[in-house]
């Protein structure tokens, strides 16, 4: 089994309009992941959209299970803190780029 990841290179807008740009000189760029955890069912190519919940119904797929509809107090403060600490752009903010925010803003 592989992971793949993609870099995006959103500088020219996600970075206060450029100011944090992309150094391509550290190419190539290396992700390591650690303490991964994937999950999956068989899909069969020659039908459509395979749901490991709709082909299984008592199993329901984790991203879609009932811990993942809400968070606790406690992952609320943490995400709060890396959302302060970390995070230096939220288009969720970016007036100049939206003049009417995505829903998902709200």
């Amino acid at each position: 089994m592989s992971v793949y990841a993609t870099i995006w290179d959103g500088s020219e807008w996600a970075t206060h309009g450029g100011k944090y740009p992309v150094n391509y000189k550290y190419a190539p760029f290396v992700v390591s992941f650690s303490q991964i955890e994937l999950s999956g069912c068989i899909s069969d190519p020659t039908v459509p959209v395979s749901s490991c919940s709709k082909v299984n119904p008592s199993s329901q797929d984790p991203v879609n299970g009932p811990e993942f509809t809400k968070l606790s107090q406690q992952q609320i403060a943490a995400m709060d803190w890396a959302r302060r600490k970390l995070m230096f752009y939220s288009y969720c903010n970016d007036r100049s780029r939206f003049k009417v925010m995505p829903p998902e803003c709200h």
